[in-house]
């Protein structure tokens, strides 16, 4: 959440560059409580939690994924 929305698939695709063997990822779900020195939100890509499963789904292999409400957590193998 705190990627710049066109970035998204590029951070993703480097996490799974630098993951060995497992990836636990928090993602944010909900506006943050900080605001960038722009007056934005600091989570700036703020995206339903499916979203975000369909996209880490392309790289990794799914263990666990859970939406807790305001984040999600998200565990996998590169794939």
């Amino acid at each position: 959440e705190h990627v710049e929305p066109d970035c998204t698939r590029a951070v993703i695709t480097d996490l799974h560059r630098c993951t060995n063997r497992l990836a636990f990822i928090t993602i944010g779900l909900t506006p943050a409580s900080k605001v960038l020195s722009d007056g934005r939100n600091a989570h700036i890509n703020l995206r339903p939690s499916n979203e975000w499963l369909l996209m880490l789904m392309d790289m990794f292999l799914i263990n666990s994924f859970t939406d807790i409400g305001r984040s999600a957590i998200f565990i996998g193998v590169p794939k």
